[in-house]
């Protein structure tokens, strides 16, 4: 599930070139603006149908490659939610800033177990997705 987040660039059509014929099953949802990440998430969540599900940015600042080795754990039953932290980031300093005051203040208001600098991707079973989307 691709979600096109109201993206300016041509990311939306260059997915649907790229994927066509592939042989891939897929969907490409496209958002009517920028709904932010988590919309996004929750919106790619909500029309997965797999018995293991992952979520990830498209800025590939995560090899893609770990969501391979999440569903190998995932389907070894070795765990019900595998994810990655990033250590280190290549943004700017004004993103590095805004990205540690956000997550401060998340941690601090809403989840204090959540990671310092978020969870940058993740992949969980069946049974834990319907309990984030319940």
């Amino acid at each position: 599930v691709f979600i096109v987040d109201g993206s300016p660039d041509e990311s939306g059509p260059l997915l649907v070139k790229e994927l066509k014929g592939s042989g891939y099953d897929y969907k490409i949802i496209f958002h009517s603006r920028n709904f932010g990440s988590f919309t996004a998430i929750r919106t790619g969540l909500e029309h997965a149908s797999g018995d293991q599900v992952a979520a990830m940015a498209a800025d590939l600042q995560e090899p893609p490659e770990l969501i391979v080795e999440f569903f190998s754990k995932l389907q070894k039953d070795e765990a019900d939610v595998v994810f990655g932290q990033r250590v280190g980031r290549s943004d700017p300093p004004l993103t590095k800033f805004l990205s540690r005051a956000f997550w401060g203040a998340y941690r601090r208001l809403v989840l204090p177990s959540m990671p310092s600098g978020g969870v940058d991707i993740f992949a969980c079973n069946r049974q834990v997705l319907q309990a984030i989307l319940s």
